[in-house]
Order: C-alpha cells, then structure tokens, then sequence
C-alpha cells in the first residue's frame, strides 16, 4: 500500500509530504500496561499509523524510509524549516543564570 505520508513529530514539518510504501496489513505482538502479552491484526489506515509510530520508537522518521532520490528532493525544503526553526529557538533561548 502506498500513500502520502507525514509526520507532526518535528516542528514545521507538518507540510512536509511523500508517498511511501507500507504494509496494508500488519499482526501486532506487544504487552499492554500490566505486562500481559497481547496480539491482533490491524489493516489499512491503522496499520500504517501502527507502522509510522513503530518507527518513531525505534528513532526513525518517515524521511528515512524514503530513496536518496526522493530525500535530496526534500532536501531544500527540510534544511530551510530545520534553519528556520534554529533561528527561532535561538531567539527565544533565555539566558542561562551564573
């Protein structure tokens, strides 16, 4: 299954977009919050969300999964919210008490 994919995890890159495969359907093995075992399938928008945040927990961005193609494509766009970004936190850093 292929789609567009983003990612709101990083500030500013809410318009950042590409299409990206994933798995259509995906069986699901993990422990719920009192350590019991669980399982389930999961299929379509769901099992990409499962997938996407399955990344996130294994430090992984949507950008990486992309071709070196497709990533030098974003490549402009991402350094340009990334810089615009740093400068504001830069601006709005208070100063640090000695």
């Amino acid at each position: 299954m292929s789609s567009a994919t983003r990612c709101g995890s990083r500030s500013g890159w809410q318009g950042v977009y590409d299409e990206l495969k994933r798995a259509a359907k995906v069986d699901v093995r993990a422990w719920n919050e009192k350590g019991d075992a669980i399982a389930f399938t999961c299929e379509g928008l769901f099992a990409r969300a499962v997938q996407h945040e399955v990344d996130h927990l294994n430090g992984r961005l949507f950008v990486d999964r992309l071709s070196v193609l497709r990533r030098q494509r974003l490549r402009k766009e991402l350094k340009a919210i990334e810089e615009s970004y740093a400068d504001l936190s830069a601006a709005t850093q208070r100063p640090r008490r000695i």
